[in-house]
């Protein structure tokens, strides 16, 4: 099935295709007359928007806010993709490689060889000891297979196999919602899952050495029980994530995109007159150096990622590693682009993870 996570309708084509053209155009070589067409083009881009909310106007009622931030959506949507290749071509078509990325991991994990590793090695124990494999899984899953030497250790470890499965999917559905967030212009909320990915990564190699540890998480209710398994596996958690360079995303980020701080909210805070704002809608238009900050970086770490989740469940997989060494090289040059493009502004490159709190 095609992946449509970044696709508008298709009626639209045309449309858009029109809109990347003179976006990027006009970016590149005329970045004040940009502004202006951009602008129109938004305006155009909500009344598409809100055309196409009206055919569900009588079926669908709306709270009027929340009815004005999908329209906001639909007509960033139609723009963004103009914006994000503005930056550097690699800039849209890294989110189709990321994607790709993430299925390749997913089919390469989906071929369970070490799961049919370890059934073979269950079923030579059931024979050994004159059982069924069907009596001897009964005997593991009522925890009464202590007298089989090996049986209970390598059921626990079929059960972290499914449980790292279980966290690159998360880890797939975290970048693939913040991915989304950057077509809608939200910034601070797409930064905010890049903490999640890297807790997921992290989490996938704690409970590849530890199957007490992974079978704890996956029966871990509650809010008590939930702080007590962040709270004791916090320490062990953060060397992982200082070994694959994802430290400091994982710390900062939860500032300035999960918790309610003058980090989280000073990206679009307005003044004026004394008379203070806070927009839904967090894009400047004249300030289009942190929107491709934000995507730069966004792409950066997730190339992180991606290298921690090869290294922890693919091994030495080459057809990967070569997959993996261009999107790096990739990014970089897209990182040298932004640079190049913004030399003046990006000293303040750390603002992205922390930006200033000034009013």
């Amino acid at each position: 099935m095609a992946d449509r996570s970044f696709l508008v309708e298709d009626t639209h084509a045309g449309y858009l295709g029109a809109i990347r053209s003179v976006g990027i155009l006009l970016l590149v070589q005329h970045p004040i007359i940009s502004v202006i067409v951009l602008s129109l083009l938004v305006v155009a881009a909500i009344a598409l928007a809100r055309r196409h909310l009206s055919h569900t106007k009588d079926t669908v009622k709306l709270p009027a806010r929340v009815r004005s931030m999908y329209e906001a959506d639909a007509a960033n949507v139609v723009v963004s993709p103009a914006l994000i290749e503005a930056l550097h071509p690699w800039a849209l078509s890294a989110f189709d490689e990321t994607a790709e990325a993430f299925r390749f991991i997913i089919r390469e994990l989906g071929q369970g060889k070490a799961e049919d590793e370890i059934d073979r090695r269950l079923h030579e124990l059931a024979t050994s000891c004159g059982l069924s494999d069907e009596r001897l899984l009964q005997r593991l899953k009522s925890k009464q297979a202590g007298d089989i030497d090996g049986a209970e250790a390598l059921w626990k470890r079929l059960g972290s196999l499914r449980i790292v499965k279980t966290l690159v999917l998360a880890c797939q559905r975290y970048w693939s919602w913040g991915a989304a967030d950057l077509f809608r212009l939200r910034i601070t909320s797409a930064q905010g899952y890049l903490r999640l990915e890297a807790e997921a990564a992290a989490l996938i190699a704690l409970f590849q050495d530890d199957d007490d540890l992974a079978e704890r998480w996956s029966s871990t209710h509650g809010d008590k029980e939930g702080s007590k398994f962040f709270r004791e596996t916090q320490p062990r958690l953060k060397q992982v994530l200082e070994r694959f360079d994802l430290a400091r995303v994982y710390g900062i980020v939860s500032g300035s995109s999960q918790h309610v701080r003058m980090a989280s909210v000073v990206r679009s805070l307005k003044s004026s007159g004394g008379i203070l704002s806070l927009p839904d809608q967090e894009f400047d238009k004249d300030d289009p150096f942190s929107f491709h900050l934000a995507v730069a970086h966004f792409h950066r770490i997730q190339g992180r990622v991606l290298t921690s989740l090869g290294l922890l469940v693919l091994g030495g997989n080459d057809q990967w590693k070569a997959l993996e060494t261009g999107f790096i090289a990739r990014s970089d040059d897209m990182w040298r682009a932004l640079e190049s493009t913004y030399s003046e502004e990006i000293p303040d490159a750390d603002e992205l993870e922390n930006p200033k709190a000034d009013l």
